[in-house]
């Protein structure tokens, strides 16, 4: 579910899974994925999501939706991500939406009110800069270990050239 979360934000959006609710060892809640515009243009707007990945799951988070207010106060839309048949309609709270797995992509089945959300905690903040990080790729190190594997790949190649040639003139 998360990689169509990704593929649906994958353009003007930056997108986080797994962000503690505290940058402390006193977090005791998970956002399971959030996209946040990234371009004005866009809109810069948080969208939160639960991801749910069976019936059983949902039924759990719907006896106590407090536990994912934690994280929806601080959203302008918060979402439940499931696959077909785990959320029925009625059972989501009245500001929720909800997205279904519908092949490579997410389906809106609900959209989600869209709300001022309350500011984050600076702890809250510092967690989720620090999980935004642990996920991102380091733009110079990718470039040094291409240029490392380009240069590998061209010693090997020259050195078959130099096989090839010497058979050749065998």
């Amino acid at each position: 579910i998360f990689a169509r979360i990704k593929a649906k934000y994958a353009t003007g959006y930056a997108v986080i899974r797994g962000v503690r609710n505290a940058a402390s060892f006193d977090a005791d809640r998970t956002w399971d994925a959030l996209a946040m515009g990234a371009w004005k243009s866009n809109g810069l707007h948080l969208h939160g999501f639960e991801i749910k990945v069976s019936r059983n799951d949902w039924l759990r988070e719907i006896q106590d939706p407090s536990k994912a207010e934690t994280f929806a106060k601080h959203c302008h839309c918060w979402w439940i991500a499931a696959a077909p048949g785990i959320v029925k309609l009625e059972e989501l709270p009245a500001t929720w939406g909800l997205m279904e797995a519908a092949g490579e992509t997410l389906k809106v089945r609900r959209p989600a009110t869209f709300r001022d959300p309350e500011r984050l905690e600076w702890s809250m903040l510092a967690a989720l800069l620090r999980r935004s990080t642990e996920q991102s790729v380091d733009a110079e190190s990718l470039r040094e270990q291409f240029e490392k594997g380009y240069e590998s790949g061209k010693a090997a190649g020259s050195d078959d050239a130099q096989a090839v040639m010497a058979r050749m003139k065998a």
